[in-house]
């Protein structure tokens, strides 16, 4: 029986991302259109972050958007995506709760910087990502503060551990409350 939930599971969910790589993955950041006093954001400001970003940890320019703005890019020194999303979540985690679950169709990222809320399960072909574990199998935290990268069930790629560990505060939660309050 189990070796028929597999067999269900890699051919539903597994077999259609065995396609053509394009050796692309996505990174989509979403800026507010107003900011916490509601007034317009200075895409000026966003943009000149972004070359920014680029410079500081020498990315490559990779694609600009039909105003020519960036859109991609790709570690100067490896060309590779790993390095760049692992530099973004170093980036990006100071103060912010960040779990990160991308596929970019050859490898599945995963990143947490909060305690006890992502974990993994290991299979021979794939692994699975939950909030918490879903049964009685052995499922394991995903370790704190580093990014991970599974092919087919196996750990290919660990980043660097980073000190970014989010922790829930009273002000944070009333800061959240009102970025939203007012959508």
């Amino acid at each position: 029986m189990d070796q028929t939930l597999d067999e269900a599971i890699y051919n539903r969910y597994i077999a259609p991302t065995k396609r053509q790589r394009t050796g692309r993955v996505g990174l989509e950041f979403e800026l507010p259109v107003v900011n916490r006093e509601h007034a317009p954001v200075d895409f000026e400001v966003i943009h000149k972050v972004t070359d920014a970003f680029l410079c500081k940890f020498h990315f490559q320019e990779a694609g600009r958007d039909d105003d020519g703005f960036i859109y991609a890019a790709l570690d100067g020194k490896t060309g590779d995506w790993f390095a760049v999303i692992d530099a973004v979540m170093k980036e990006i985690t100071p103060e912010n709760k960040v779990n990160l679950l991308l596929f970019d169709g050859e490898l599945l990222y995963v990143h947490t910087n909060y305690r006890d809320s992502l974990h993994f399960l290991r299979k021979k072909t794939a692994v699975f990502v939950s909030t918490r574990p879903l049964d009685k199998e052995k499922w394991e935290k995903v370790p704190m503060n580093m990014l991970l990268a599974f092919e087919s069930g196996r750990c290919r790629y660990t980043g660097k551990p980073h000190e970014n560990e989010f922790f829930d505060s009273e002000e944070k939660m009333r800061m959240l409350f009102l970025d939203y309050a007012g959508l």
